[in-house]
This record gives C-alpha cells, structure tokens and sequence, in this order.
C-alpha cells in the first residue's frame, strides 16, 4: 500500500496537509495520523521553495520518526507519536507527554505537556493538569494556562471554552 501525497500552492499547503492527516486517522486509526509500516511514502514537492525540507511522519514498529520525499529517514523513530510539521516545528510524544522538534530533529521545546497543538501564527495551544494555554515556537508561554478547552489561531482569533462560555 503506498501513499502518494502532492504540495500544491504554499497558499492551500495547510489545508492538504489537514486532509492528509484525515485520511490517514480514517486509513490508519492506529497510528492517529502518520503512515503504517508497510506504508511507501513518496512526495512530490511543486512550486515550493528549495530550501524548504519536506518531511513526513512515518511508523515503523512501535516508533514514530520521519521520511524525506524520498522515502529515506530523516529522523530516526524514536517517539511514541510524531505529527506534521507546522510553521518549522512538529509535535512529537516521548512517554506520555508531548514537546516539539525542528526539522532536524532537535528538540526545540522539551515534552512536558500532556496534550498539544501544531504551530498556527507562531502559537501552538498546550494543556497541563486540566487548563489550556499557549507558547511560542521557543516554549515561552504566550497565553496564561486558564482554559477548559482551545482551538488553533486562525486569522488571529482562537476558539476556548473559558468556564460555561
């Protein structure tokens, strides 16, 4: 089974990238969006500038790590989960929390929080104890821990659940 995954546009890139990871949960329930073992990754990257690394997150085993377009590793599998880069960052899991590393796989931002978001105009949303909050792509925290849920920034605005609003 191999899947084939297309960059477009710069401008619809987050949007393929949103329906890629769709389908893998819907294809690949268990590996919550990266592509299975047995899985071939290719990409084809079009109009992108050259200096952009194009990754993608694979399973193999246990083990998150990443491919190049390629299909070589880029990044060893190390991690119990690894999602798409976003903005220069990817959220990766170690243990039971989730941190962030850039696309040669250091860590950026050490795993310390307990769920998370991908970067959307330079914050992520972060989650300790039962309270959402926000960082910046260096881990400082943006936006307080107050909220009972939180969303992705898009066009400057956020969805939270503060309390009953």
């Amino acid at each position: 089974m191999a899947f084939y995954f297309m960059r477009i546009h710069a401008q619809i890139n987050h949007v393929l990238r949103q329906i890629k990871q769709i389908l893998l949960s819907v294809f690949c329930p268990s590996s919550k969006g990266t592509a299975e073992t047995e899985a071939t990754a290719e990409t084809e990257a079009t109009e992108t500038p050259s200096d952009e690394i194009l990754l993608d997150p694979v399973k193999i085993g246990r083990k998150c790590g990443y491919i190049d377009k390629g299909g070589k590793t880029a990044i060893k599998p190390q991690f119990e989960d690894a999602q798409w880069f976003q903005e220069g960052l990817a959220m990766i899991k170690l243990g039971h929390k989730w941190g962030y590393i850039d696309k040669n796989g250091k860590r950026v931002i050490k795993p310390q929080f307990e769920d998370a978001g991908s970067f959307q105009e330079g914050l992520a949303m972060i989650k300790r104890g039962n309270k959402w909050g926000y960082i910046d792509k260096i881990g400082k925290t943006a936006i307080n821990l107050q909220f009972e849920d939180a969303g992705s920034f898009q066009e400057g605005l956020a969805r939270i659940k503060l309390g009953d609003k």
